[in-house]
């Protein structure tokens, strides 16, 4: 045994990295123990040229001799990008490999990331592994600007039995044709949960994104520390989808998507962008959010269940102290110009996009045009609105919205679109509604909440006559009106109903 081969924990490795260049091995192990950590490294000098041949000797012991889960297992190159050579390389790698296929069972292993030749080496080491356990597999290409057939991943379809994972590949440079190949990945969702690509630099930004198909999808732009384009495969799709885009930050606003009751994702927006320009990190914030958007639902045709959006800034308004009236001109301003993009996004379309439900938070019927216009309507169902002030009433009244800026909805456009004489269920949260009743084309609706500057007895005569026996609730500015599916043909409120009613009519 070689001098500086180092004393095993009584406990089983729980992760394991092993490191080469051209002139070095090393290998780390992690204990669940208090010793933690042990490594030993060899390196070539004139005097020992075997040091290949020592170093796989101690790693294939400590191979075989490991029982127990393996939760990571790292197999990377560890010398300098412009050292690298793949004939110098090559045998180190396959003797390193050689320690796998001596065990007697195949090493279970939880996480892989493995820096190889190519792909195919890649995934020799991979069907050594047993596919049982392996949750993660990371292939590391990062090191060379050179072509890679990452098809030859695809051998993890039949290989893993059934067994869900998420797949990783690190590149160089972004090449068009990679991502028309993670296409074929994109069809197996038996197998894959997510799909990463990371890479350095694009060919052509345009080019790549133009091979993308309708699959949700996250890419962070270019100027971000970390590009990256990342693919979610769910066998629902967008079928029960919610997609939220919060404006809590103007410099760090979040997303999230939602899949049933249980599986969900979150992104945070320029969390790795620094400026002392906050307008600078306002505008990179958004341009990324806006591309996301177009990126995943360009080609989108199933319906989402909810969208929404809110503007209220409320993390930044906190901070800040003698709050102006400037500063909330500063933020409409921002959800302005997001909106006014977002619209050209949606416009662009070739087809509206289908959405069951519409949220909007903080906003104005300004903001409303924008979005509303551009919805299918024979998918909308619910509208939800909610105006600054109700919104940061809702906070807990932790910001004083400026009274010049208040403003009530007006709905005499809005409520000509289809998708509104569409939509079955509205619920307004704001200054007391301008437009008459009569004039709001709400008599479809089975369910209305909203608040309205003056209601006359022909306004409530009117309700009674258009309701033709559906269940409504309508909740006005000084009272409510509850009037629901007739008891009998000669009554169509019940007797509290008809009470309120009648209070009305005398006043």
């Amino acid at each position: 045994m070689p001098q500086n081969y180092p004393r095993m924990s009584s406990s089983p490795i729980t992760s394991m990295g092993i490191f080469y260049s051209e002139q070095s091995l090393k290998c780390e192990l992690y204990f669940d123990d208090p010793c933690g950590k042990q490594s030993f490294e060899y390196k070539e000098t004139r005097k020992r040229n075997d040091f290949l041949k020592n170093f796989v000797e101690d790693l294939e012991e400590i191979i075989n001799n490991q029982k127990s889960l393996v939760d990571s297992l790292k197999i990377k190159y560890n010398g300098l990008e412009e050292n690298y050579n793949t004939e110098t390389l090559n045998p180190v790698i396959n003797q390193i490999f050689k320690c796998l296929e001596s065990r007697n069972e195949r090493l279970q292993v939880k996480r892989l990331s493995i820096d190889a030749v190519d792909m195919s080496q890649a995934m020799t080491v991979v069907k050594l592994l047993d596919p049982s356990v392996l949750k993660k597999v990371e292939f590391c290409f990062e090191n060379r600007d050179e072509i890679i057939d990452m098809e030859d991943a695809l051998a993890l379809v039949k290989w893993n039995e059934g067994k869900r994972m998420k797949l990783v590949f690190k590149l160089h440079t972004m090449r068009p044709e990679y991502l028309e190949s993670v296409k074929k990945f994109l069809l197996h969702l038996p197998t894959f949960t997510e799909i990463f690509v990371y890479y350095k630099q694009c060919v052509n930004e345009n080019a790549c994104l133009g091979t993308i198909m309708d699959i949700p999808m996250q890419h962070e732009t270019p100027g971000s520390k970390e590009k990256f384009f990342q693919f979610r495969l769910s066998h629902s799709l967008l079928l029960s989808d919610n997609y939220h885009v919060y404006f809590l930050s103007d410099i760090h606003p979040s997303a999230y998507i939602k899949i049933g009751c249980r599986r969900k994702r979150s992104w945070l927006y320029g969390k790795h962008e620094t400026s002392e320009d906050r307008n600078l990190l306002c505008q990179k914030a958004q341009a990324q959010i806006l591309n996301d958007f177009d990126v995943n639902f360009r080609y989108q045709n199933t319906c989402l269940e909810e969208l929404k959006f809110i503007f209220s800034y409320i993390d930044t308004l906190r901070k800040e102290e003698n709050l102006k009236q400037e500063d909330f001109e500063r933020l409409n301003q921002l959800t302005i110009q997001f909106l006014g993009k977002l619209k050209d996004i949606l416009s662009r379309r070739s087809q509206l996009l289908k959405v069951k439900k519409l949220d909007i938070l903080c906003c104005t019927d300004d903001n409303l045009m924008q979005i509303l216009p551009y919805l299918d309507p024979n998918c909308l169902k619910t509208i939800k609105l909610i105006d600054p002030r109700a919104e940061y009433e809702r906070l807990g009244n932790r910001v004083n919205y400026p009274q010049s800026m208040l403003k009530p909805f007006v709905l005499d456009e809005i409520c000509q679109l289809e998708q509104w004489k569409s939509a079955t269920e509205l619920k307004i949260r704001s200054q007391p509604v301008s437009t008459s009743i009569q004039k709001m084309n709400i008599t479809h609706f089975s369910k209305v909440y909203m608040q309205v500057e003056t209601i006359s007895s022909e306004d409530v005569l009117y309700l009674k006559d258009v309701s033709d026996g559906y269940g409504n609730f309508y909740s006005f500015y000084n009272f409510s009106i509850f009037y629901y599916r007739p008891l009998s043909k000669d009554s169509l409120f019940p007797s509290k109903t008809r009470r309120l009613t009648t209070k009305l009519l005398l006043e």
